[in-house]
């Protein structure tokens, strides 16, 4: 063969190994844009799907309410920015609110203060302590209308304190008699957890009652 052939082949090989270079490139390049493009599409989902989960409607909490977010305890709420909220060396699930300084309990201590959030496995029972009664020191029970926040309707109930002033050795215990004390009781099925608002009103406490019913009524749950 002459030296013209082997230049022809030459050439042949060439465009051969070009096309073939080419056409994996492209494949490389189009198989990444699709990958980036399902991943981008699915990340924009899954943040879609926890922003929406993680923090309640907005429309139902007044201009300049605090967010926040108890993830161990699986719920959210606005809350009052005057506020004080204590969840430093709490249980898994607790939160302690107060009007003011005086009124805030804190974790670890026999104080719960005047406002408790509260999460827990499993459903409510009616000795678990979960609901208000005649037994564990209260009085002039009554139930609301049914409540509903995050999707789930709950239970509402307010009571007074009765008999359960106790001296021991870490002091005086219990609720003075005639300390009004009002109840919410959510039960989340789907995740198998109570979820209890107590709102405790000593003389000496501000009266805010229903800015922690507007509280209430922005939780939600699974987030």
């Amino acid at each position: 063969m002459n030296r013209k052939g082997f230049v022809l082949i030459e050439i042949f090989l060439l465009i051969f190994v070009a096309m073939v270079l080419g056409g994996t490139g492209w494949y490389v390049w189009n198989a990444k844009k699709e990958t980036d493009k399902n991943f981008n599409d699915s990340n924009s989902a899954s943040n879609s799907t926890f922003l929406y989960a993680s923090r309640p409607n907005e429309d139902i909490a007044p201009d300049g309410w605090e967010f926040y977010a108890n993830h161990e305890g699986d719920y959210a709420f606005y809350y009052p920015p005057s506020w004080i909220l204590q969840d430093k060396g709490c249980n898994p699930g607790l939160v302690l609110l107060g009007a003011n300084e005086r009124s805030t309990g804190r974790c670890g201590t026999e104080s719960f203060g005047q406002i408790v959030i509260y999460a827990k496995e499993g459903p409510p029972t009616s000795t678990s302590g979960t609901y208000l009664r005649e037994a564990d020191g209260y009085t002039n029970i009554r139930w609301h209308d049914a409540p509903e926040a995050g999707g789930i309707i709950g239970t509402k109930m307010s009571g007074e304190a009765s008999g359960q002033v106790r001296e021991s050795e870490i002091g005086t215990t219990g609720l003075p008699d005639g300390t009004e004390v009002t109840l919410y009781v959510f039960y989340d099925q789907d995740d198998d957890r109570t979820h209890t608002a107590t709102y405790i009103q000593l003389d000496s406490y501000p009266d805010v009652l229903a800015d922690f019913d507007r509280m209430v009524s922005t939780l939600v749950f699974e987030l």
